[in-house]
Protein backbone atom coordinates (compact mmCIF):
# COMPACT_ATOMS: atom_id res chain seq x y z
CA UNK A 1 0.00 0.00 0.00
CA UNK A 2 0.95 3.92 -0.62
CA UNK A 3 2.20 5.29 2.65
CA UNK A 4 1.86 9.10 3.00
CA UNK A 5 5.57 9.40 3.66
CA UNK A 6 7.71 10.03 0.96
CA UNK A 7 10.88 12.37 0.24
CA UNK A 8 11.22 15.74 1.56
CA UNK A 9 14.60 16.37 2.84
CA UNK A 10 15.39 17.34 6.37
CA UNK A 11 18.13 20.00 5.39
CA UNK A 12 15.42 21.99 3.74
CA UNK A 13 13.50 22.01 7.71
CA UNK A 14 16.68 22.87 9.31
CA UNK A 15 17.52 25.91 6.93
CA UNK A 16 13.93 27.32 7.79
CA UNK A 17 14.35 26.92 11.29
CA UNK A 18 18.09 28.35 11.37
CA UNK A 19 16.30 31.45 9.49
CA UNK A 20 13.98 31.69 11.84
CA UNK A 21 14.67 30.44 15.30
CA UNK A 22 11.19 28.57 15.14
CA UNK A 23 12.22 26.44 18.38
CA UNK A 24 12.43 29.62 20.68
CA UNK A 25 10.23 31.44 18.98
CA UNK A 26 6.39 31.41 20.80
CA UNK A 27 5.18 34.50 19.59
CA UNK A 28 5.10 34.31 15.87
CA UNK A 29 1.32 33.40 13.51
CA UNK A 30 0.65 31.71 11.55
CA UNK A 31 -1.29 32.06 8.13
CA UNK A 32 -2.27 29.79 5.50
CA UNK A 33 -3.52 31.59 1.92
CA UNK A 34 -5.30 28.68 0.05
CA UNK A 35 -6.70 29.19 -3.76
CA UNK A 36 -8.39 26.75 -6.32
CA UNK A 37 -6.88 26.60 -9.89
CA UNK A 38 -3.32 28.21 -8.82
CA UNK A 39 -0.97 25.67 -10.80
CA UNK A 40 2.92 26.29 -10.09
CA UNK A 41 3.57 28.07 -13.71
CA UNK A 42 1.35 31.06 -12.86
CA UNK A 43 3.51 32.79 -10.77
CA UNK A 44 7.46 33.05 -11.68
CA UNK A 45 9.43 33.75 -8.68
CA UNK A 46 12.27 35.50 -10.76
CA UNK A 47 14.88 37.87 -9.23
CA UNK A 48 15.50 39.20 -12.66
CA UNK A 49 11.96 41.01 -12.60
CA UNK A 50 10.69 44.09 -10.47
CA UNK A 51 6.82 43.77 -10.47
CA UNK A 52 5.32 46.72 -8.37
CA UNK A 53 2.58 46.62 -7.29
CA UNK A 54 2.37 42.25 -7.31
CA UNK A 55 0.81 40.86 -4.57
CA UNK A 56 2.59 37.38 -5.61
CA UNK A 57 5.92 38.94 -6.41
CA UNK A 58 6.09 40.56 -2.86
CA UNK A 59 5.95 37.20 -1.35
CA UNK A 60 7.97 35.63 -3.50
CA UNK A 61 11.08 37.82 -2.60
CA UNK A 62 10.90 36.62 1.00
CA UNK A 63 9.87 32.98 0.46
CA UNK A 64 10.99 29.34 -0.41
CA UNK A 65 9.23 28.01 -3.14
CA UNK A 66 8.20 24.47 -3.66
CA UNK A 67 8.80 24.11 -7.14
CA UNK A 68 7.51 20.17 -7.56
CA UNK A 69 4.73 20.54 -5.52
CA UNK A 70 1.60 18.57 -5.68
CA UNK A 71 -1.94 18.21 -4.22
CA UNK A 72 -3.24 14.91 -3.14
CA UNK A 73 -6.79 15.57 -4.35
CA UNK A 74 -8.92 17.21 -7.14
CA UNK A 75 -11.28 17.78 -4.73
CA UNK A 76 -10.83 21.49 -2.87
CA UNK A 77 -12.36 20.12 0.75
CA UNK A 78 -10.52 16.78 -0.39
CA UNK A 79 -7.07 18.54 -0.73
CA UNK A 80 -7.64 21.03 2.38
CA UNK A 81 -8.38 17.68 4.59
CA UNK A 82 -4.97 16.80 3.71
CA UNK A 83 -3.25 19.70 4.62
CA UNK A 84 -4.34 20.41 7.97
CA UNK A 85 -4.29 16.44 8.60
CA UNK A 86 -1.41 15.20 7.01
CA UNK A 87 -2.80 12.31 5.25
CA UNK A 88 -4.38 11.17 2.17
CA UNK A 89 -8.22 11.13 1.56
CA UNK A 90 -8.34 7.29 1.48
CA UNK A 91 -7.21 7.81 4.95
CA UNK A 92 -9.07 11.38 6.33
CA UNK A 93 -12.35 10.10 4.80
CA UNK A 94 -12.95 13.15 3.05
CA UNK A 95 -13.53 12.99 -0.88
CA UNK A 96 -15.92 15.07 -1.83
CA UNK A 97 -17.42 18.47 -0.86
CA UNK A 98 -20.18 17.39 0.90
CA UNK A 99 -18.51 14.44 2.44
CA UNK A 100 -17.87 14.38 6.23
CA UNK A 101 -13.89 14.20 7.39
CA UNK A 102 -13.23 11.09 9.52
CA UNK A 103 -13.95 12.06 13.53
CA UNK A 104 -10.57 10.62 14.42
CA UNK A 105 -8.46 12.27 12.38
CA UNK A 106 -5.67 14.68 13.76
CA UNK A 107 -5.99 18.48 12.49
CA UNK A 108 -3.32 21.00 12.59
CA UNK A 109 -6.83 23.49 13.58
CA UNK A 110 -6.77 21.04 17.41
CA UNK A 111 -2.68 21.53 17.55
CA UNK A 112 -3.08 25.29 17.06
CA UNK A 113 -5.41 25.34 20.06
CA UNK A 114 -3.45 23.42 22.11
CA UNK A 115 -0.69 25.37 21.98
CA UNK A 116 -2.84 28.46 22.62
CA UNK A 117 -2.83 30.01 19.24
CA UNK A 118 -6.27 31.81 18.19
CA UNK A 119 -7.80 29.60 15.07
CA UNK A 120 -10.08 30.89 12.42
CA UNK A 121 -10.97 29.68 8.84
CA UNK A 122 -13.03 32.31 6.28
CA UNK A 123 -14.43 30.15 3.60
CA UNK A 124 -15.10 32.35 0.56
CA UNK A 125 -16.63 29.24 -1.76
CA UNK A 126 -19.17 26.47 -0.89
CA UNK A 127 -16.16 23.68 -1.86
CA UNK A 128 -15.79 23.53 1.93
CA UNK A 129 -18.21 23.99 4.19
CA UNK A 130 -18.95 23.35 8.39
CA UNK A 131 -20.49 20.06 7.16
CA UNK A 132 -17.32 18.60 5.79
CA UNK A 133 -16.27 18.54 9.61
CA UNK A 134 -12.99 21.10 8.46
CA UNK A 135 -14.54 23.36 11.21
CA UNK A 136 -13.57 21.34 13.67
CA UNK A 137 -11.23 23.13 16.41
CA UNK A 138 -11.85 26.38 14.86
CA UNK A 139 -13.46 28.90 16.91
CA UNK A 140 -14.01 31.14 14.13
CA UNK A 141 -15.31 29.63 10.66
CA UNK A 142 -16.92 31.66 8.32
CA UNK A 143 -18.98 29.98 5.24
CA UNK A 144 -21.22 32.60 4.62
CA UNK A 145 -20.46 33.13 0.92
CA UNK A 146 -22.48 29.73 0.16
CA UNK A 147 -25.04 31.77 1.42
CA UNK A 148 -25.27 34.57 -1.36
CA UNK A 149 -27.89 33.73 -4.29
CA UNK A 150 -26.51 35.29 -7.02
CA UNK A 151 -22.59 34.45 -6.79
CA UNK A 152 -21.38 31.75 -4.45
CA UNK A 153 -17.94 32.36 -4.51
CA UNK A 154 -16.60 35.41 -2.07
CA UNK A 155 -13.91 38.43 -3.16
CA UNK A 156 -10.71 37.94 -1.41
CA UNK A 157 -10.79 41.93 -1.00
CA UNK A 158 -13.59 40.86 1.63
CA UNK A 159 -12.69 37.77 2.89
CA UNK A 160 -8.96 39.98 3.74
CA UNK A 161 -10.64 42.48 5.42
CA UNK A 162 -12.93 40.51 7.32
CA UNK A 163 -9.65 38.39 8.76
CA UNK A 164 -8.11 41.72 9.22
CA UNK A 165 -10.89 42.92 11.85
CA UNK A 166 -10.63 39.45 13.50
CA UNK A 167 -7.01 40.24 14.26
CA UNK A 168 -7.65 43.54 15.73
CA UNK A 169 -10.37 42.05 18.00
CA UNK A 170 -7.27 40.47 19.93
CA UNK A 171 -3.72 41.76 18.18
CA UNK A 172 -1.86 40.96 21.56
CA UNK A 173 -2.55 37.05 20.89
CA UNK A 174 -0.55 34.39 18.02
CA UNK A 175 -3.17 33.00 15.69
CA UNK A 176 -3.74 30.66 13.25
CA UNK A 177 -5.81 31.32 10.50
CA UNK A 178 -6.84 29.92 6.77
CA UNK A 179 -7.75 32.03 4.03
CA UNK A 180 -9.52 29.92 1.46
CA UNK A 181 -10.55 31.30 -1.66
CA UNK A 182 -11.56 30.10 -5.38
CA UNK A 183 -11.59 33.25 -7.11
CA UNK A 184 -9.55 32.04 -10.06
CA UNK A 185 -11.94 29.54 -11.01
CA UNK A 186 -15.40 31.97 -11.61
CA UNK A 187 -15.38 34.02 -14.48
CA UNK A 188 -14.53 38.09 -13.92
CA UNK A 189 -17.36 40.32 -15.13
CA UNK A 190 -16.18 43.21 -13.70
CA UNK A 191 -13.53 44.27 -15.35
CA UNK A 192 -12.27 42.84 -18.32
CA UNK A 193 -9.30 44.83 -18.85
CA UNK A 194 -7.90 42.45 -15.92
CA UNK A 195 -7.66 38.32 -15.85
CA UNK A 196 -8.59 36.92 -12.72
CA UNK A 197 -4.82 36.11 -11.80
CA UNK A 198 -4.43 40.28 -12.56
CA UNK A 199 -6.89 41.30 -9.90
CA UNK A 200 -6.08 38.71 -6.94
CA UNK A 201 -2.83 39.65 -7.76
CA UNK A 202 -3.37 43.13 -7.02
CA UNK A 203 -5.47 42.47 -3.95
CA UNK A 204 -2.78 39.90 -2.88
CA UNK A 205 -0.16 43.12 -2.56
CA UNK A 206 -2.85 45.26 -0.88
CA UNK A 207 -3.19 42.64 1.52
CA UNK A 208 -0.14 42.22 2.16
CA UNK A 209 0.67 46.05 2.41
CA UNK A 210 -1.57 46.14 5.14
CA UNK A 211 -0.28 43.09 6.77
CA UNK A 212 3.43 45.11 6.83
CA UNK A 213 1.50 48.52 8.44
CA UNK A 214 0.05 46.39 11.05
CA UNK A 215 3.32 44.77 12.19
CA UNK A 216 2.09 41.31 11.33
CA UNK A 217 3.94 40.79 7.80
CA UNK A 218 7.51 40.17 9.94
CA UNK A 219 5.61 37.98 12.89
CA UNK A 220 3.79 35.67 10.34
CA UNK A 221 4.46 32.73 8.97
CA UNK A 222 2.59 32.44 5.38
CA UNK A 223 2.09 29.65 2.85
CA UNK A 224 0.30 30.71 0.00
CA UNK A 225 -0.36 27.49 -1.89
CA UNK A 226 -2.77 26.20 -4.48
CA UNK A 227 -5.16 23.30 -3.44
CA UNK A 228 -5.55 22.28 -7.37
CA UNK A 229 -3.70 23.15 -11.00
CA UNK A 230 -5.71 24.55 -13.93
CA UNK A 231 -7.59 21.72 -16.43
CA UNK A 232 -6.04 24.26 -19.52
CA UNK A 233 -5.14 21.83 -22.01
CA UNK A 234 -7.64 19.98 -24.28
CA UNK A 235 -8.29 16.53 -22.68
CA UNK A 236 -10.68 14.63 -24.56
CA UNK A 237 -13.76 13.99 -21.73
CA UNK A 238 -11.68 15.52 -18.74
CA UNK A 239 -12.72 18.05 -16.44
CA UNK A 240 -11.21 19.60 -13.61
CA UNK A 241 -12.34 17.14 -11.27
CA UNK A 242 -11.14 13.91 -13.24
CA UNK A 243 -7.81 15.22 -15.34
CA UNK A 244 -4.54 13.74 -13.29
CA UNK A 245 -2.51 15.46 -15.55
CA UNK A 246 0.19 17.42 -14.39
CA UNK A 247 -0.95 20.83 -15.16
CA UNK A 248 -4.22 20.26 -12.89
CA UNK A 249 -2.25 18.12 -9.92
CA UNK A 250 1.07 20.17 -9.72
CA UNK A 251 0.28 23.31 -7.30
CA UNK A 252 2.01 26.58 -6.27
CA UNK A 253 3.30 26.48 -3.00
CA UNK A 254 5.16 29.67 -1.58
CA UNK A 255 6.15 29.58 1.93
CA UNK A 256 7.27 32.97 4.17
CA UNK A 257 8.71 32.28 7.49
CA UNK A 258 8.14 35.43 10.14
CA UNK A 259 11.61 36.82 11.02
CA UNK A 260 13.29 39.17 13.60
CA UNK A 261 13.40 42.70 12.67
CA UNK A 262 16.78 43.34 10.71
CA UNK A 263 16.79 40.05 9.01
CA UNK A 264 16.88 39.44 5.84
CA UNK A 265 13.63 37.57 4.13
CA UNK A 266 14.72 33.94 2.54
CA UNK A 267 14.51 33.26 -0.79
CA UNK A 268 15.24 30.44 -2.65
CA UNK A 269 13.74 27.55 -4.39
CA UNK A 270 13.50 23.94 -3.49
CA UNK A 271 13.23 20.91 -6.00
CA UNK A 272 12.58 18.50 -4.30
CA UNK A 273 9.14 16.43 -4.77
CA UNK A 274 6.37 17.23 -1.96
CA UNK A 275 2.61 17.55 -1.89
CA UNK A 276 0.24 18.82 0.82
CA UNK A 277 0.64 16.16 3.31
CA UNK A 278 4.80 17.77 3.04
CA UNK A 279 3.67 21.06 3.70
CA UNK A 280 1.11 20.10 6.91
CA UNK A 281 4.63 18.77 8.37
CA UNK A 282 5.94 22.11 8.25
CA UNK A 283 2.93 23.84 9.95
CA UNK A 284 3.22 21.00 12.40
CA UNK A 285 6.78 22.10 13.37
CA UNK A 286 5.78 26.37 13.76
CA UNK A 287 2.83 25.14 16.32
CA UNK A 288 4.77 22.96 18.45
CA UNK A 289 8.26 22.05 18.67
CA UNK A 290 10.52 21.30 15.89
CA UNK A 291 12.22 18.22 17.06
CA UNK A 292 9.12 16.18 17.69
CA UNK A 293 9.13 16.22 13.77
CA UNK A 294 10.90 13.28 12.17
CA UNK A 295 14.03 13.67 11.06
CA UNK A 296 13.84 11.59 8.19
CA UNK A 297 11.04 10.57 5.74
CA UNK A 298 11.25 7.43 3.43
CA UNK A 299 11.36 7.60 -0.48
CA UNK A 300 7.80 7.01 -1.78
CA UNK A 301 5.55 7.97 -4.58
CA UNK A 302 3.51 10.43 -4.31
CA UNK A 303 -0.68 9.41 -4.87
CA UNK A 304 -3.68 11.88 -6.33
CA UNK A 305 -6.59 10.95 -6.39
CA UNK A 306 -10.15 12.06 -8.52
CA UNK A 307 -13.47 11.19 -6.99
CA UNK A 308 -16.79 11.44 -8.95
CA UNK A 309 -18.50 14.13 -7.94
CA UNK A 310 -21.83 11.97 -8.74
CA UNK A 311 -22.70 8.88 -6.46
CA UNK A 312 -23.28 5.38 -8.34
CA UNK A 313 -26.54 3.47 -7.93
CA UNK A 314 -25.38 1.96 -4.89
CA UNK A 315 -24.63 5.43 -3.59
CA UNK A 316 -20.92 4.47 -3.33
CA UNK A 317 -18.11 6.80 -3.81
CA UNK A 318 -15.66 6.16 -6.86
CA UNK A 319 -11.95 6.97 -7.60
CA UNK A 320 -9.24 7.03 -9.60
CA UNK A 321 -5.94 7.75 -8.83
CA UNK A 322 -2.60 9.25 -10.31
CA UNK A 323 1.46 7.97 -8.96
CA UNK A 324 3.86 10.39 -9.07
CA UNK A 325 7.55 8.69 -8.62
CA UNK A 326 10.11 11.17 -10.32
CA UNK A 327 9.84 11.98 -13.48
CA UNK A 328 7.14 9.05 -13.69
CA UNK A 329 3.49 9.55 -14.22
CA UNK A 330 0.90 6.76 -14.24
CA UNK A 331 -2.64 7.30 -14.22
CA UNK A 332 -5.20 5.07 -13.75
CA UNK A 333 -7.26 5.94 -16.86
CA UNK A 334 -8.85 3.71 -19.12
CA UNK A 335 -6.78 2.03 -20.45
CA UNK A 336 -4.44 3.08 -17.25
CA UNK A 337 -1.38 4.84 -18.93
CA UNK A 338 2.12 5.97 -17.93
CA UNK A 339 4.46 9.58 -18.84
CA UNK A 340 7.86 10.67 -18.59
CA UNK A 341 7.31 14.26 -17.19
CA UNK A 342 10.76 15.18 -18.26
CA UNK A 343 11.11 14.82 -21.82
CA UNK A 344 7.00 14.62 -22.42
CA UNK A 345 6.47 18.28 -20.97
CA UNK A 346 2.07 17.68 -21.80
CA UNK A 347 1.89 14.35 -21.48
CA UNK A 348 0.34 13.14 -24.50
CA UNK A 349 2.55 10.26 -25.40
CA UNK A 350 2.53 7.21 -22.79
CA UNK A 351 5.32 4.98 -22.73
CA UNK A 352 5.25 1.39 -24.15
CA UNK A 353 6.71 -1.69 -22.51
CA UNK A 354 6.25 -0.17 -18.79
CA UNK A 355 3.75 -2.75 -17.78
CA UNK A 356 4.66 -3.95 -14.76
CA UNK A 357 5.71 -0.44 -13.32
CA UNK A 358 2.06 0.13 -14.51
CA UNK A 359 0.17 -3.44 -12.75
CA UNK A 360 1.67 -2.41 -9.53
CA UNK A 361 0.55 1.24 -9.44
CA UNK A 362 -2.72 -0.70 -10.49
CA UNK A 363 -2.48 -3.12 -7.37
CA UNK A 364 -1.89 -0.64 -5.15
CA UNK A 365 -4.41 1.94 -6.16
CA UNK A 366 -6.72 -1.03 -5.43
CA UNK A 367 -5.23 -1.91 -1.88
CA UNK A 368 -6.02 1.57 -1.35
CA UNK A 369 -10.15 1.27 -1.92
CA UNK A 370 -11.94 0.80 1.06
CA UNK A 371 -15.13 -1.58 1.26
CA UNK A 372 -16.96 1.43 0.14
CA UNK A 373 -14.76 2.57 -2.59
CA UNK A 374 -15.34 1.57 -6.32
CA UNK A 375 -13.58 2.63 -9.54
CA UNK A 376 -14.16 5.58 -11.60
CA UNK A 377 -14.21 4.75 -15.02
CA UNK A 378 -14.87 8.20 -16.51
CA UNK A 379 -17.60 8.00 -19.57
CA UNK A 380 -18.66 10.89 -22.00
CA UNK A 381 -18.75 14.17 -20.36
CA UNK A 382 -22.57 14.86 -18.70
CA UNK A 383 -24.72 16.84 -21.14
CA UNK A 384 -26.56 18.94 -18.45
CA UNK A 385 -22.93 19.43 -16.69
CA UNK A 386 -21.91 20.85 -20.28
CA UNK A 387 -25.06 22.96 -20.70
CA UNK A 388 -25.15 24.34 -17.08
CA UNK A 389 -21.38 25.28 -17.22
CA UNK A 390 -22.00 26.88 -20.14
CA UNK A 391 -24.74 28.63 -19.57
CA UNK A 392 -23.03 30.28 -16.03
CA UNK A 393 -19.96 31.06 -17.44
CA UNK A 394 -21.03 32.41 -20.79
CA UNK A 395 -23.14 35.32 -19.81
CA UNK A 396 -23.94 36.67 -23.32
CA UNK A 397 -25.27 32.96 -24.70
CA UNK A 398 -27.60 32.20 -21.77
CA UNK A 399 -30.77 32.75 -24.30
CA UNK A 400 -29.38 30.54 -26.55
CA UNK A 401 -28.84 28.09 -24.18
CA UNK A 402 -32.44 28.42 -22.75
CA UNK A 403 -34.31 28.31 -26.54
CA UNK A 404 -32.61 25.00 -27.59
CA UNK A 405 -33.40 23.09 -23.99
CA UNK A 406 -35.80 20.50 -23.82
CA UNK A 407 -34.43 17.91 -21.51
CA UNK A 408 -36.74 17.74 -18.65
CA UNK A 409 -33.76 16.81 -16.16
CA UNK A 410 -31.96 19.45 -16.34
CA UNK A 411 -32.98 22.60 -14.07
CA UNK A 412 -32.54 24.67 -16.53
CA UNK A 413 -35.36 23.50 -18.15
CA UNK A 414 -37.34 26.05 -15.72
CA UNK A 415 -36.11 29.35 -17.28
CA UNK A 416 -36.48 27.63 -20.94
CA UNK A 417 -40.16 27.17 -19.95
CA UNK A 418 -40.32 30.89 -18.36
CA UNK A 419 -38.62 31.67 -22.03
CA UNK A 420 -40.89 29.23 -24.34
CA UNK A 421 -44.17 30.83 -22.26
CA UNK A 422 -43.12 34.86 -22.82
CA UNK A 423 -42.80 33.73 -26.73
CA UNK A 424 -45.49 31.31 -26.69
CA UNK A 425 -46.42 31.47 -30.76
CA UNK A 426 -43.12 31.07 -31.79
CA UNK A 427 -42.25 28.16 -29.22
CA UNK A 428 -46.16 26.68 -29.01
CA UNK A 429 -45.01 23.11 -31.21
CA UNK A 430 -41.92 23.08 -29.09
CA UNK A 431 -44.25 23.38 -25.77
CA UNK A 432 -46.85 20.99 -27.11
CA UNK A 433 -44.86 18.43 -28.70
CA UNK A 434 -41.34 18.00 -26.39
CA UNK A 435 -42.79 19.98 -22.85
CA UNK A 436 -46.13 19.30 -21.96
CA UNK A 437 -45.57 15.62 -22.48
CA UNK A 438 -42.49 15.25 -20.30
CA UNK A 439 -44.37 17.36 -17.81
CA UNK A 440 -44.68 15.20 -14.36
CA UNK A 441 -47.66 14.90 -11.83
CA UNK A 442 -47.58 17.20 -9.02
CA UNK A 443 -46.79 15.21 -5.56
CA UNK A 444 -48.48 15.21 -2.35
CA UNK A 445 -51.88 14.74 -3.84
CA UNK A 446 -51.51 18.09 -5.51
CA UNK A 447 -53.89 17.61 -8.43
CA UNK A 448 -54.48 20.47 -10.41
CA UNK A 449 -57.62 20.23 -12.81
CA UNK A 450 -59.60 22.77 -15.33
CA UNK A 451 -62.20 22.89 -12.11
CA UNK A 452 -61.40 23.75 -8.76
CA UNK A 453 -62.47 21.22 -5.81
CA UNK A 454 -62.25 22.15 -2.50
CA UNK A 455 -61.03 18.14 -1.63
CA UNK A 456 -58.37 19.35 -4.01
CA UNK A 457 -56.57 21.43 -1.99
CA UNK A 458 -57.74 19.47 2.13
CA UNK A 459 -55.68 16.64 0.47
CA UNK A 460 -52.68 18.86 -1.18
CA UNK A 461 -49.70 18.70 0.93
CA UNK A 462 -47.44 20.49 -1.21
CA UNK A 463 -46.59 23.60 0.52
CA UNK A 464 -46.38 25.67 -2.95
CA UNK A 465 -49.33 24.27 -4.67
CA UNK A 466 -51.54 24.37 -1.47
CA UNK A 467 -50.38 28.18 -1.36
CA UNK A 468 -51.12 28.72 -5.06
CA UNK A 469 -54.90 27.37 -4.21
CA UNK A 470 -54.99 29.56 -1.15
CA UNK A 471 -54.27 32.20 -3.19
CA UNK A 472 -56.27 31.80 -6.02
CA UNK A 473 -59.44 30.53 -4.01
CA UNK A 474 -58.85 32.68 -1.09
CA UNK A 475 -62.40 33.85 -1.05
CA UNK A 476 -64.21 30.45 -1.11
CA UNK A 477 -62.19 29.83 1.99
CA UNK A 478 -62.64 32.83 3.42
CA UNK A 479 -58.96 33.57 3.98
CA UNK A 480 -57.19 37.30 3.80
CA UNK A 481 -56.31 37.70 0.04
CA UNK A 482 -53.35 39.69 0.68
CA UNK A 483 -52.11 37.42 3.05
CA UNK A 484 -52.43 34.60 0.88
CA UNK A 485 -51.15 36.67 -1.88
CA UNK A 486 -48.05 37.19 -0.27
CA UNK A 487 -47.10 33.24 1.23
CA UNK A 488 -47.68 32.07 -2.65
CA UNK A 489 -45.13 34.59 -3.84
CA UNK A 490 -43.03 34.17 -1.11
CA UNK A 491 -42.86 30.04 -1.83
CA UNK A 492 -43.07 31.03 -5.35
CA UNK A 493 -39.30 33.05 -4.94
CA UNK A 494 -37.74 29.91 -2.85
CA UNK A 495 -38.71 27.04 -5.16
CA UNK A 496 -37.04 29.23 -8.29
CA UNK A 497 -33.85 30.17 -6.06
CA UNK A 498 -33.93 26.37 -5.61
CA UNK A 499 -34.09 25.38 -9.22
CA UNK A 500 -31.09 27.95 -9.64
CA UNK A 501 -29.51 26.41 -6.48
CA UNK A 502 -29.84 23.01 -8.29
CA UNK A 503 -28.47 24.52 -11.89
CA UNK A 504 -25.52 26.20 -9.91
CA UNK A 505 -25.14 22.65 -8.50
CA UNK A 506 -24.68 20.80 -11.30
CA UNK A 507 -22.49 23.63 -13.46
CA UNK A 508 -20.00 23.03 -10.50
CA UNK A 509 -20.09 19.28 -10.40
CA UNK A 510 -22.60 18.22 -8.21
CA UNK A 511 -20.77 20.46 -5.55
CA UNK A 512 -23.31 20.16 -2.98
CA UNK A 513 -23.98 16.67 -3.65
CA UNK A 514 -27.84 17.42 -4.49
CA UNK A 515 -27.82 15.15 -7.69
CA UNK A 516 -27.70 11.30 -7.00
CA UNK A 517 -28.34 8.24 -8.95
CA UNK A 518 -31.82 8.68 -10.08
CA UNK A 519 -32.50 12.36 -11.83
CA UNK A 520 -35.32 14.75 -10.95
CA UNK A 521 -37.99 15.68 -13.66
CA UNK A 522 -38.15 19.88 -13.11
CA UNK A 523 -41.56 20.06 -15.58
CA UNK A 524 -44.14 21.06 -13.43
CA UNK A 525 -48.07 21.84 -14.16
CA UNK A 526 -47.82 24.91 -12.03
CA UNK A 527 -45.60 26.44 -14.32
CA UNK A 528 -47.95 26.69 -17.37
CA UNK A 529 -51.38 26.86 -14.61
CA UNK A 530 -50.23 29.78 -13.59
CA UNK A 531 -48.97 32.13 -16.55
CA UNK A 532 -47.91 34.64 -13.86
CA UNK A 533 -45.58 32.35 -12.05
CA UNK A 534 -42.44 34.08 -13.63
CA UNK A 535 -43.56 37.28 -13.55
CA UNK A 536 -41.11 38.76 -10.99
Amino acid sequence: MIASKYVFTFWLLLLVLASTSCQKSTSSSFLILAFDRLPHDLVNCSNDKDFENSGFQSICKESVQFTKAYTTSLQPAAAMASLLSGEYPYQHQLHRSFDRISHQTSLLSALALQNDYRTSFFSGSPHILRKTGLSRFFETFDDSAALNKKNVFKDFKIQSEEFLNWTAEESDKKFFSIIYNSELEIINTKDTNKTNFENLDDKLFVFFEELKKRNLWNTTHILLVGLNGQNKYSRFNETAFSNLHSENTQILALYKTARQKGDDGVNWKNDSETNLIGLNKIVQCFLKTCTDIEKKWDKKPLLVEAANPYPNDENQIETKYALIDGTDLIIENEPPAMYNMLIDRFETNPLADEKEKTDKALSNFNDIRKNNIKRWVPGALNPRYLTNIHFYLNKNEQTDVLRNLTDPYNPLIVFSIEYYLKNWFQYQQVLEQKILPAMTLPKKNCKIEDRFEKETVRKCAEPLYKAYFNYVYSSEFELDPKKTEFEYLQLKEEHLNHIRRRAQNIALENIWGLEGPVATNYVEPIYFKDRSFFNR
